[in-house]
């Protein structure tokens, strides 16, 4: 969806909740852990993505991380899923497009 949203794409933080406070992932395993950070590649892999692992002081005040992805607009082409879906950001909704497009025009 990031992919898709212009002019900038979007950031995606794992970790954090609607409320903006952390959970942190500092509690997760380090196989879950490669897993979100490598999904990117592996469910949409025409998208530009970079991640960092970003410290937090979780709800309860503990030290924590949270994981951070900047995903970058992909001016080329429409980016879809392994599935073929392509979707777009518009406000606080993500959007289905309607066909897949492998470039744009």
């Amino acid at each position: 969806m990031w992919a898709n949203t212009v002019p900038e794409g979007g950031i995606l933080v794992v970790g954090q909740e609607d409320n903006g406070s952390f959970t942190g992932c500092s509690k997760l395993s380090q196989n879950a852990l490669n897993d979100i950070e490598k999904a990117g590649r592996v469910y949409c892999p025409d998208a530009r993505t970079d991640s960092k692992r970003i410290p937090v002081f979780d709800a309860d005040g503990h030290e924590n991380f949270v994981l951070v992805f900047r995903i970058q607009y992909r001016e080329d082409k429409v980016v879809s899923d392994i599935s073929g879906n392509a979707f777009t950001r518009v406000g606080d909704e993500k959007r289905k497009l309607a066909a897949r497009v492998n470039s744009r025009v």
